[in-house]
């Protein structure tokens, strides 16, 4: 085997141990019966993982000349492994969803388990596995053989469910003629034949031979055909590792081998010599010196819309930012080949994309564009947008560093004091939120002040980092909308020049390569970018960038669910508890005519601490506050227990039983700081047995072992890693905010790793409703201990720092529990940048495998996609530009639309009745729509007097600040039942309001009391609400008292 044949089976290898079954290709193979001996002799003790190794290893260590040929010949005629044969060896004919579907539908899949699961007893397990025991391994039937014998039929019949997709897909014929053979179809028939109806997409009422069209084939010479080209609504659900850990030798690296030409690099690299010398034009027909290439900036025209959002782009924190030598000057650094390529490509006068992987040193090709375009334009000022705070500080540091005091940086974001100027006039260079140029470009309130006016022809360039977000409302979105409009209007004007960054285009919503290509073409003309997609693509480059980014070594780990131990058995006692309540009020039976699988059962039967239960309590709980049901105060009650019993069930799962216990106790402070006129029995009695549970389980903790083994797993993760390399930097991503700090306690509480000094990092919220106090100042703080190892393990939401932190020594990043799409997938994996660096991910569930899975196809699908997009512009850019333009078009008509739905939505609103807000858990009578008025900064408050005898106060736990010239001063509460209506607070000592909260009321029409509505926030009601400007109130109030 030659050197680039080697080179190829290692750059597969990730996907091969995920695919790729062996036995039938040694089996083809002539050279390897041996290997073919030793792979059936340890099928039953090896995983399919380790048996592609066995492969694999054999295959590179063979010294015969057409081993590579024979294996690729063998693997050929393997029809239920065609489609991965044509996905590696890049058939034309390869349509990737169609092998992929059935990971994109696990929600499907168990819609129709369970609608299988009432006549499961039908079927006879033990006839159902001989039927199919040809596409069972020894090991499987003896393992589905136990769970029959040892948990009964049903448990073996899900195991075999579970197991047959990721077999030949032929196994649904067997599986037919089972049905058939046993009448299923019409004894039993009614959920039988529609559940397996709707798994196969086919009609079991047709004859055998009618389904040529359909998902399933029954002549055995259609059973090829099947295996590669079925198409069916549900199919696959793919096989996981026996064991609990599931460890993969390393990444896929951003190349891949052909075997038909040079060097093939799917998104970075070229098909061929031919394309990579087309792809490479403008070095060769642009002109040479730089000032003629930037000259060409002056020639770029392009975009306005109306956007009030508020600047909540933190949540996203999906900005990624790249690896710069921080303790040198960095104008003083030779920027690397491959930058050279892609600053040369921005300044050819047409708006682009560039794409490179993370730590490839984007930040550091966005710096260079600035600087020339500076020094060619003197006075030009410059715009860089990131999506959140923290990378808006962090991005400033760097061109700080870059510029070396000869450009000063600005920054400005929704939490900088100086929002409304922007000080644009005094700054040429400035990193800000897109919200902020939104908000500034809509001003009105300094309309004679030259300074403060802002027009987007004020600037030479504007720079995206993360560009792919520019999607849809998101702001980058919005802000490109305007620029599109500005363009397309009848004025002339000389636009900024726009530059996209980075490393991930995404795939969309489809996994064909049409519909991906189409979603990548529709991101260019978002971004306005007629200049296309530029990519590192010559083999030079490539090289060059791979001496310079990390390639992680990825790990997966399959946690085992926690066991049902004496804590949780308490807990969920209760939980039926809650549930046998709300029977008993009649809860479920008022609501089982509207909503679906709404019984005490259905409820009993799910997972706690799922996420499942928490979103059925939430639909329940909607049900009851939008109606009329006459023991609302009690099931209120009832569903605010439980709904904390889940809180705390996902924190003994996810965290620690102290972690469950301080939100139940949590949960008690606040009632009891509670004061309410009309005392409630049921109220009175669950806080008792809340108290009297609270109590059992402080006890439990103490008599047995509640220690998490899934934290035990990731300390056992962090101290390996120390072990090694005692200088660090770990990063561990969780889903959930409220997590963070939960863990961080545990890491700095643990004897083991405390020395390490965890820290937690988060995105920055409305302050107050943070209990972390993240701030921009925070932040940057944190990031700079961690950076020099005062904190060596960093705490994170997978929002805030997956796409964000850069971390040259970052060396291990763990994500637990975290959902993933191709685009997170690679950015997280882009935080580890020290060479060497291991990324694990730990996931519970069975279904978040098959997606992470799914994920290493839609990396593949991107990059393939991304490289057949910059074909198709070399081969036709007119053709190319007229696809653009049709987006464009299609873009522009739908904002229109949406502009008129609100525009509508306002005039209803503004000739809205007047409308009743009643508390939502008692149903008192609060005020009158007309009551609330809306300050400028988009709060809500109520300016009627009589309000103030509806409620009663309480001191505020947090911090009093609560924005320019605002102080709290209490909380407020309903008098009847003690429900939590807002707060209460003072502006400039002049001016004391309550702050209402749109979720503790519902809505009520005075002429039908049976329409209640209830919103989450004062932007869903419908009814309008108009501003007040509190410096004018304070001046008529002076006026009256005159």
């Amino acid at each position: 085997m030659d050197p680039k044949q080697k080179d190829f089976i290692r750059c597969w290898e990730k996907v091969f141990q995920n695919f790729l079954f062996p036995v039938p290709i040694c089996l083809n193979m002539e050279s390897f019966r041996e290997v073919h001996e030793r792979l059936c002799d340890c099928e039953v003790k090896k995983s399919q993982r380790e048996q592609v190794d066995i492969l694999l290893n054999s295959l590179l260590k063979s010294e015969l000349k057409d081993i590579f040929n024979e294996f690729k010949e063998a693997w050929e005629k393997c029809p239920e492994q065609k489609w991965l044969y044509d996905l590696v060896f890049e058939k034309e004919t390869c349509d990737l969803s169609k092998h992929i579907h059935h990971v994109e539908n696990i929600d499907a899949i168990k819609r129709v388990m369970h609608k299988l699961k009432p006549e499961l007893h039908n079927i006879d397990g033990i006839e159902f596995i001989e039927s199919l025991s040809d596409f069972f391994s020894p090991e499987e039937r003896s393992q589905i053989m136990t769970i029959l014998e040892t948990k009964g039929n049903i448990h073996g019949l899900w195991k075999i469910f579970e197991i047959l997709p990721s077999k030949n897909p032929v196994w649904k014929n067997k599986m037919f003629d089972f049905v058939k053979e046993q009448r299923l179809r019409k004894t039993n028939g009614g959920l039988i034949k529609e559940a397996l109806e709707e798994y196969f997409d086919v009609g079991f009422d047709q004859d055998k031979n009618d389904h040529s069209t359909g998902a399933l084939k029954s002549t055995s010479g259609g059973a090829e055909e099947n295996a590669t080209t079925s198409h069916h609504k549900i199919g696959h659900v793919e096989e996981v590792a026996s064991s609990s850990q599931e460890k993969t030798e390393g990444a896929i690296p951003p190349e891949f081998v052909s075997l038909h030409g040079e060097m093939v690099v799917p998104f970075f690299q070229a098909e061929n010599d031919e394309f990579a010398q087309h792809n490479s034009l403008a070095e060769q027909q642009e002109p040479q010196s730089e000032d003629e290439s930037i000259a060409n900036v002056s020639e770029n025209s392009s975009g306005s819309e109306n956007s009030t959002k508020s600047d909540v782009e933190e949540s996203q924190a999906d900005s990624e930012t790249e690896e710069v030598n921080e303790s040198s000057n960095e104008s003083d650094f030779e920027l690397r080949g491959y930058q050279k390529v892609l600053v040369n490509a921005a300044l050819q006068g047409s708006n682009c994309i560039l794409c490179a992987p993370p730590g490839s040193g984007k930040t550091l090709i966005a710096g260079q564009i600035i600087l020339r375009l500076l020094e060619k334009y003197p006075g030009c000022r410059v715009l860089f947008f990131a999506p959140s705070v923290a990378l808006v500080n962090q991005q400033k540091q760097r061109l700080t560093s870059y510029f070396n005091g000869k450009y000063e940086v600005g920054c400005v974001h929704g939490r900088s004091e100086n929002e409304t100027d922007l000080r644009i006039g005094r700054l040429q260079v400035i990193c800000l939120t897109p919200q902020i140029l939104i908000n500034n470009l809509l001003k009105k309130s300094h309309p004679e002040d030259k300074e403060l006016k802002i027009s987007m022809t004020d600037f030479k360039c504007f720079i995206f980092d993360e560009c792919h977000h520019c999607i849809d409302k998101n702001p980058y979105g919005s802000l490109m909308q305007q620029y599109a409009n500005l363009k397309n209007s009848e004025e002339e004007c000389d636009l900024p020049l726009v530059v996209g960054l980075t490393a991930t285009l995404g795939v969309g919503s489809s996994t064909e390569m049409t519909k991906v290509k189409d979603n990548i073409k529709l991101l260019c003309a978002n971004m306005d970018a007629y200049g296309g997609i530029h990519t590192i693509n010559t083999k030079a480059d490539v090289e060059e960038l791979h001496q310079f980014i990390a390639h992680p070594e990825e790990e997966i780990i399959r946690l085992e669910e926690r066991k049902t131990d004496q804590f949780m058995s308490c807990l969920e006692q209760f939980v039926s508890t809650l549930l046998l309540k709300l029977e008993q009020f009649g809860v479920f039976k008022f609501f089982e005519s509207s909503l679906a699988d709404c019984s005490l059962k259905e409820f009993q039967d799910m997972n706690k601490s799922s996420s499942q239960f928490r979103m059925r309590c939430s639909t329940l709980r909607k049900c009851i506050e939008t109606s009329q049901i006459h023991i609302r105060r009690e099931a209120v009650s009832i569903m605010e227990y439980l709904e904390i019993c889940q809180k705390a069930s996902s924190f003994y799962y996810h965290c620690q039983a102290s972690d469950a216990l301080g939100v139940l106790t949590g949960f008690l402070d606040e009632i009891t700081e509670r004061s309410a006129e009309d005392e409630n029995d049921t109220e009175v009695e669950l806080f008792q047995s809340l108290q009297a549970k609270i109590a059992e389980l402080e006890g439990l903790t103490l008599e047995f072992d509640c220690n998490n083994q899934h934290l035990i797993e990731i300390q056992d993760k962090i101290l390996k890693t120390f072990a090694s390399q005692p200088n660090s930097r770990i990063m561990v991503l969780v889903s959930e905010r409220s997590f963070t700090e939960a863990i961080q306690k545990w890491m700095n509480d643990n004897d083991k790793l405390k020395s390490f000094n965890a820290e937690l990092f988060v995105g920055v919220v409305n302050a107050n409703r943070d209990a972390l106090k993240m701030g921009p100042e925070k932040q940057q703080k944190i990031l700079k201990a961690f950076r020099e190892g005062e904190h060596k393990i960093l705490v994170c939401t997978i929002g805030a720092a997956a796409e964000g932190l850069d971390v040259v020594d970052c060396n291990l990043v763990i994500t637990y529990n975290c959902e993933h799409n191709e685009i997170t997938l690679v950015q997280t994996r882009g935080r580890v940048r020290k060479q060497g660096g291991v990324m694990v991910k730990m996931f519970k569930s069975h279904s978040s495998l098959l997606r992470d899975r799914l994920n290493l196809f839609k990396e593949i699908l991107m990059k393939k996609a991304t490289t057949e997009v910059q074909k198709d512009i070399l081969e036709d850019r007119e053709k190319f530009l007229t696809e653009i333009r049709k987006n464009q078009h299609e873009s522009n008509l739908n904002f229109q639309i949406w502009c008129g739905k609100l525009m509508r939505a306002l005039a209803i609103k503004q000739n809205a009745k007047e409308y009743h807000l009643h508390c939502r858990k008692c149903l008192e009578f609060a005020c009158s729509t007309l009551d609330v008025k809306r300050l400028s900064a988009g709060q809500v408050i109520n300016m009627e007097k009589s309000f103030e005898e509806k409620y009663t106060t309480r001191d505020h736990p947090r911090k009093k600040f609560m924005g320019p010239g605002w102080e709290k001063k209490s909380k407020i509460q309903c008098k009847k039942c003690g429900n939590d209506w807002g707060l209460k607070a003072e502006w400039k000592s002049l001016l004391i309001f309550p702050f209402p909260k749109m979720v503790s009321f519902s809505i009520v029409d005075p002429d039908n009391k049976n329409q209640i509505w209830s919103p989450k926030t004062w932007s869903k009601a419908h009814f309008y609400i108009p501003e007040v400007d509190l410096e004018d109130l304070v001046k008529m109030l002076n006026k009256e008292e005159q």
